[in-house]
Parts: structure tokens; C-alpha cells; sequence
């Protein structure tokens, strides 16, 4: 296809111009949009592009926020779309799927079979399995089932010479590297995946939700430490301050919202057999309450369930359905994410330093901060409330800051996304002597460089 339309669309994810930071200074051009069936014609759209030094780009559902999709090169886009079959393996417990195929799809087939596919994130209307595997994207039940990667057993990848390989779909990975782990959160960079083979779990018969509130962060986090230190993790965690966004009856522009930030909810669930949820939920319970929880009852967590897809719905309306990425609204570009992994010893101060970093730009304000999953993984909200480029400039400074901080507190610079254009210029440093390693994998994996030219350099 090379349409205006299907070329713009192509040309863009979730990742827009304010939280790019630049990165790529201007997205290049898509030549083409090419709809392959088949994991052969995947592979011979790769060959035909090495022989001729074309840049290629593979493309999911076009949900990714750090613009692991935008090429940096003029390219083809492969959209993944047609490879969209699923197939249940009951007996098995697993799930064969198309790099296509949407993960509610996948999601909807093996509840049909009595099972479960865990994982679920916000965009799971909208993402593919290619593109949540070559993210390594996490969901909301990353505590107990761990990210995209690790539903993984086998893949099946078209290399950029047109070689089709199959790793052996098992739980222990067999004999020798785990090969397939090669390919999981690295983008397409290395190889295009055409078909996955993906671990499915007992649907569980029991699911238990419930809420409390601390009077600090600080004690919150000291209880969710507790339940993981006792080996209770919970199927679902979701803890945050409850610090105002603009347009909340709460919002000021000179940060006296301070006491209402201390004030932190936590969200639990625990799923499994009745027996199991309810042992794990009895013990919870007497730990949270014991260390200053207030019970909220099941309302608050059944609500924030019920409606952890929001993000997917305001997507689709404003970001996915207009096309032409500069149809897309203002309104979602005045505001920044970080999402970070951290030892737990670290978390604390952390967010402390973050907060106190903020301060000292008079353009952003602080949003709420947060733990999803694991006490470990740690999020931050930042608003630009200057509404001008001294806003954006200083949101680029911080947001560059608080990542390369966070490697310094010996975390890791992103969690939940891969770390896409936007991430790419503190990968040596995220990495160290490894990202030589890397490059030489992408060298000899892709000697003509068209997988993602440009990137990974």
C-alpha cells in the first residue's frame, strides 16, 4: 500500500512529539506499507530488502509509547496484521498465535478452552502478540505470571536474509541458550517474529479484590514489602499517592496539594482456587491492617478492574482512529511517564529524590506516584503546567534526569515498555560493555543493517 493514509498511519505509535523528546528529530518517511500472509512472505519481503539495502520496520497494533515503531530511516513497514490465527492447545496448556493476532484474541480463545492468558495489559484490545513480545511489555497480572517474555515457550522468526527459524516450544527451553529470549524485547531489531507459542494457566475459580489506605507512601510500600517477604504476592497490585492532576478539585499551580499527596490507596486481588484465595487473602488482610492499613472494602479495587482498560478506549477515540498522527489532540502531550524497576532498599529514596528534582523547575508539577505489580516496579507522573516550550524543555531535561537517576540507584531506566527511540540514547549506558555484545549480535544476525536501520548504532 503506499497511500497518504496507510503511510501515515505507519509512520507512527503511541509515542507522540512532546514525549519524544526529538527522538527521532522527525519521524522518516514510510515508502510503503506491505501486508504479508505468510511467515515465508515475511521472509521474502526481508531477503528482497537485504539484497536491495532497504530499511524494513515491522508493525504491530501501533500501541507502543516510546516509539519503537517510528522508523529513523525512510523504510518499509511489514504490517503484521494477517498473520492472526490462534489455536488453543488445551491439553497442553498453551497457545499458538500469529504475530498478528490481536491478545484479546488470544485472550477470549483460551477462555473459551477453560484457561488463562496472563497477560493483560491496557492495550489488549489493540496490541498483537509480535509487538508485546518484541516490547516485552508487562500487564496488570505481572506479579505472580511475570511480563510478556516469560508467557513465552517458541517462536517462530523470519531472519533479514529470508531464514525462517523455529525454537522448540518448551517450559524448560531445552538444551543450550533459549534461543527464543533473544528476539523478546528487542524491537525487531534482530528478526521479524512470525508466529508465537505462548504459556496458558488454570482460569482461575476464585477471584478476591480489595482496597486500603495508608496515611503515607512510605507505609505502604512497607506493607506490600511485608506480603512479598512472606511470599504472598498478590495476582493484581496497584498502589498510588493520591496526588491531583490538573482539572481535579484539588489541582493548585503552586504545589499546596502537599497533604493530599501523603494519602496513598493500594489496590489488591488475589485469584486461584477458593482455597488458595482465601488462605492468601486472610493472611493479607492481617498484615495490611497490622501496619496501618484502613480497609476500604472490595469497591474501590472492583472499580479500578472493571475499568484498568480506560487508557485503551481515549486511544483508540482520539490517538488510533484519526490515522494521520497530526489529527491527534494537544491534550495528550502536556504530561510525562517514567516507570522504573528498583531494588526494593532503593524505592523510597528514590521517589524522594525524584519529587525533590521537580521541584526545582518551576514549569512541571509532580503527579502521582506509584507501585504496580511489585513493590519494585516504581512509577512517577510529571505535568507540564506552563503550557509553553520553557515547559517542554524542562520536561526533556527532567524526564532525561529521573531515568539515568534511576540507573544510578542500580535500577533499571524502564520496566513496563521497551525502550524504544525514545530510550535509545542511555541504552550504553543502561547496558555497559553488553551493548557491544548486542551489536555484534545485530551485525551478524542482519549484516546488511535494514532491520530497524538506524537504530541500535
Amino acid at each position: 500500500m503506499t497511500g497518504a493514509e496507510a503511510l501515515a498511519w505507519a509512520s507512527r505509535d503511541a509515542l507522540d512529539d512532546y514525549r519524544a523528546f526529538g527522538r527521532p528529530p522527525q519521524p522518516a518517511p514510510v515508502l510503503a506499507v506491505v501486508q504479508p500472509g505468510t511467515a515465508q512472505e515475511v521472509a521474502a519481503v526481508l531477503a528482497w530488502a537485504s539484497r536491495e539495502g532497504v530499511p524494513v520496520v515491522p508493525r504491530g497494533g501501533g500501541t507502543g509509547v516510546m516509539g519503537a515503531a517510528i522508523p529513523v530511516k525512510p523504510a518499509v513497514a511489514l504490517d503484521m496484521s494477517r498473520l492472526d490465527d490462534v489455536q488453543v492447545h488445551r491439553e497442553d496448556m498453551r497457545i499458538e498465535a500469529g504475530a498478528g493476532a490481536t491478545l484479546a484474541r488470544v485472550a477470549k480463545a483460551a477462555e473459551a478452552e477453560g484457561l488463562l492468558f496472563a497477560h493483560d495489559p491496557w492495550s489488549l484490545s489493540m496490541a498483537t502478540v509480535g509487538g508485546a513480545i518484541s516490547t516485552n511489555g508487562m500487564g496488570y497480572l505481572f506479579g505472580p505470571y511475570g511480563k510478556m517474555g516469560d508467557q513465552v515457550l517458541g517462536l517462530e522468526v523470519a531472519l533479514a536474509d529470508g531464514t525462517v527459524i523455529r525454537t522448540r516450544p518448551t517450559l524448560s527451553g531445552g538444551p543450550g541458550p533459549m534461543l527464543h529470549k533473544l528476539f523478546v524485547g528487542a524491537e525487531g531489531i534482530f528478526g521479524v517474529i512470525t508466529r508465537a507459542w505462548l504459556r496458558a494457566w488454570p482460569l482461575p475459580e476464585a477471584r478476591r479484590f480489595g482496597s486500603f489506605r495508608f496515611d503515607t507512601f512510605a507505609a505502604g510500600f512497607h506493607a506490600v514489602t511485608a506480603l512479598l517477604r512472606l511470599g504472598i504476592v498478590p495476582t493484581v497490585m496497584d498502589m498510588s499517592d493520591t496526588a491531583p492532576a490538573p482539572g481535579d478539585p484539588e489541582w493548585t499551580a503552586d504545589g499546596s496539594e502537599e497533604a493530599v499527596r501523603e494519602s496513598t490507596e493500594l489496590h489488591l486481588a488475589f485469584f486461584g482456587t477458593w482455597e488458595t484465595v482465601d488462605a492468601a487473602w486472610s493472611r493479607a488482610e492481617r498484615e495490611l491492617l497490622a501496619r496501618g492499613g484502613q480497609p476500604l472494602g472490595s469497591g474501590p479495587a472492583l472499580t479500578y478492574w472493571d475499568e484498568r482498560y480506560w487508557v485503551a478506549d481515549e486511544y483508540e477515540r482520539h490517538v488510533q482512529r484519526p490515522r494521520d498522527w497530526r489529527l491527534r489532540p494537544s491534550r495528550f502531550r502536556a504530561f510525562e511517564y517514567i516507570n522504573v524497576e528498583l531494588p526494593l532498599s532503593q524505592v523510597l529514596p528514590y521517589r524522594e529524590a525524584c519529587l525533590e528534582h521537580l521541584r526545582q523547575y518551576p514549569e512541571l508539577r509532580a503527579g502521582e506516584t506509584g507501585l504496580w505489580g511489585r513493590p519494585e516496579i516504581f512509577s512517577i507522573v510529571i505535568h507540564d503546567v506552563s503550557g509553553d516550550e520553557r515547559g517542554a524543555a524542562a520536561m526533556r531535561a527532567a524526564s532525561d534526569h529521573l531515568v539515568q537517576l534511576a540507573q544510578d540507584f542500580g535500577g533499571t531506566m524502564e520496566a513496563i515498555h521497551g525502550p524504544g527511540a525514545k530510550l535509545e540514547p542511555f541504552l550504553r549506558r543502561e547496558w555497559g560493555q553488553a551493548y557491544d555484545v548486542i551489536r555484534a549480535i545485530k551485525a551478524a544476525l542482519d549484516p546488511s543493517g535494514v532491520l530497524h536501520a538506524g537504530r541500535w548504532q
